[in-house]
């Protein structure tokens, strides 16, 4: 005999099906997915009444599976996919300024599997901006403009992986005019870095005091230039061996 499907419920405290926007609920609908997984196997039903209901029914053999991933996701053992979804659910509650929860429905009522504590989280301790001394390699492909602080000049360089608006004195920024969209230079400066909640640094700004050209000579003819520069380590059948020997003639005569 064929058992019934199970039913869950991912119930948003703050919204009515009145006024959750269409475009938000699809939002939730994927990423919720996505968290659980399964997804042949969870198929949405209805909204509920009063705050947001999301009902949806999973197979009674797929069940065990959709639970066992959802309290993985509730102690933070789930795969990374799971709780990457999880925590975007949370960060759009935080943004609706609410919070929900995920329970399992039955005829003895409901049983909570996981909390989204949403606007409820604690604040992630936020790390102060990290000012030093670096570098950076890129392409000038602006300067001028609007000034960013006194007596300096915008210089935007592109790094191949990010678009950098940096500032510099008027001096350096004249010299700089003339390597306007040619190769690729250092440019040595002071950098303030930001870590965010997920441990990514990114380069919030960067003050040049000094800049160089970049050598784009092809590794194979440093190689090769290597190679042709003479020494007896490139005539030997044993630079080991005789590196050895060397060393143990200099302790014989100490």
């Amino acid at each position: 005999m064929p058992h019934d499907p199970i039913r869950l419920s991912f119930k948003i405290e703050a919204y009515s099906p009145e006024t959750l926007p269409m475009a938000r609920l699809a939002e939730y609908m994927a990423e919720l997915s996505t968290m659980l997984g399964e997804r042949e196997n969870v198929h949405f039903v209805e909204l509920q009444d009063g705050s947001v209901g999301l009902i949806h029914e999973v197979s009674h053999v797929a069940f065990p599976k959709v639970e066992a991933r959802a309290r993985s996701v509730a102690v933070g053992t789930a795969p990374t996919e799971a709780m990457n979804a999880y925590r975007a659910i949370n960060r759009k509650l935080a943004e609706d300024n609410t919070s929900a929860s995920y329970s399992v429905q039955g005829s003895a009522g409901t049983a909570e599997i996981v909390r989204f504590p949403g606007v409820q989280a604690a604040k992630p301790f936020e790390l102060q901006p990290v000012e030093q001394l670096g570098s950076i390699d890129g392409v000038v492909i602006g300067v001028g403009g609007r000034a960013i602080g006194k007596n300096t000049v915008p210089v935007i360089v592109d790094t191949g992986d990010a678009i950098i608006t940096c500032s510099t004195t008027r001096g350096l920024a004249k010299q700089l005019g003339h390597y306007l969209l040619e190769t690729q230079r250092r440019f040595q400066g002071t950098g303030q870095w930001q870590r965010d909640e997920s441990g990514t640094w990114t380069l919030k700004r960067f003050t040049i005091h000094g800049h160089e050209e970049l050598d784009e000579t092809p590794l194979l003819d440093v190689v090769q230039r290597l190679r042709s520069v003479a020494s007896p380590l490139t005539t030997t059948s044993d630079p080991l061996g005789d590196i050895l020997g060397e060393r143990r003639s200099e302790s014989d005569l100490n």
